[in-house]
């Protein structure tokens, strides 16, 4: 077999064909700032910084993908929300103009493309469309889906208590935003992304039962899919996906990330064509030895393929790896990874 790019290795895997070794994603943004020496204030700040954090990462792990991505609520400013920023962590919100379900309904939709909230990320993508990376490393956009946007402007309490008591205006709020999600997606693949990973762990059988999956999430999904003009991974966060993994398979996105408490063995029997993507523990992994992290990914390698016979899966963490994992131990992650991820 001809030396393969990470993107021709990634096409392979999620068409079903079988290429040189299993693909892995490390997953985290943190590093990239420790890399290129600023602050994470500096990276989530700047789509240069972004782009030269995630090319040196890539050029020394030597994994198989880079990302255009800031942070989770980012997609919430653009409505007026405003961040706080953390020197040891992602940043969160430290307002929000709304209240209620209301409130959003009422007010006016953001024009993602007008946005300044979204200028340095539209840089970022620009960046990495225009560098050497393009057509051989897959360029992966993020976005928060829209299960859990909203609960990013009136918290997650307030949130499913809609569900649960409001169905109407729950309903209403993501009829409301389905066109600011979507539009945003594809201003992103215009720009250059190849895949998107659309973050939405409300809908992970962690936070809702798998009956409001199928009733409410399903037909919203299948819609956003048929309006985002290229492959959509569907992100848990870390939530779990195991008994809805078949129903996340007729949504019409590509993959799903998956929990570290799912069931490889069992998400493979349901997923039909779906790529699987995970699913080491982030958070435990900081704390992994050398002959942890060698027996994780080995195992998680062979349920995920079944024994290295079938393709459809990618190595990744659950989510992303927290600011204190040492750079020398998701190097052993790829390392591992491409020791027992050679297909024969």
């Amino acid at each position: 077999m001809n030396k393969l790019t990470p993107l021709d290795r990634v096409l392979k895997t999620v068409s079903g064909e079988i290429p040189d070794r299993v693909p892995i994603f490390p997953l985290t943004t943190s590093k990239a700032a420790e890399l290129i020496k600023i602050t994470l204030p500096d990276l989530y700040t700047s789509g240069e910084n972004i782009f030269k954090g995630q090319v040196k990462f890539q050029r020394k792990i030597k994994h198989d993908y880079v990302t255009s991505f800031f942070y989770l609520v980012k997609d919430a400013e653009p409505w007026g929300a405003l961040p706080i920023y953390y020197e040891n962590g992602s940043p969160n919100l430290d307002y929000t103009p709304f209240k209620n379900p209301k409130d959003i309904l009422n007010a006016e939709l953001p024009s993602p493309n007008d946005s300044e909230a979204y200028g340095e990320p539209k840089k970022a993508i620009t960046l990495f469309a225009k560098s050497e990376l393009k057509s051989k490393v897959p360029i992966i956009g993020v976005e928060t889906g829209p299960f859990s946007l909203p609960s990013f402007f009136i918290g997650i309490e307030n949130w499913l208590e809609t569900l649960l008591l409001d169905k109407k205006s729950f309903n209403q709020v993501i009829e409301k935003i389905i066109p600011y999600i979507t539009e945003w997606a594809n201003i992103q693949f215009e720009l250059g992304i190849d895949v998107l990973l659309m973050v939405d762990g409300v809908v992970s059988t962690t936070i809702l039962p798998v009956d409001i999956f199928s009733e409410f999430i399903l037909p919203v999904y299948k819609k956003i899919t048929e309006s985002i003009n290229g492959p959509v991974i569907l992100g848990g966060a870390g939530g779990e996906f195991q008994n809805i993994i078949g129903k996340i398979s007729q949504t019409g996105v590509l993959g799903a990330t998956l929990s570290s408490s799912d069931n490889l063995r069992s998400c493979k029997k349901e997923a039909n064509n779906l790529t699987l993507i995970g699913n080491l523990n982030n958070i435990e992994f900081v704390d992994w030895s050398p002959e942890t992290i060698e027996k994780k990914v080995k195992s998680t390698i062979k349920n995920g393929t079944n024994k290295l016979s079938e393709s459809r899966f990618i190595l990744m963490n659950q989510h992303s790896f927290p600011k204190s994992t040492p750079l020398q131990k998701i190097e052993l992650m790829v390392k591992f990874g491409k020791k027992y991820g050679k297909y024969k």
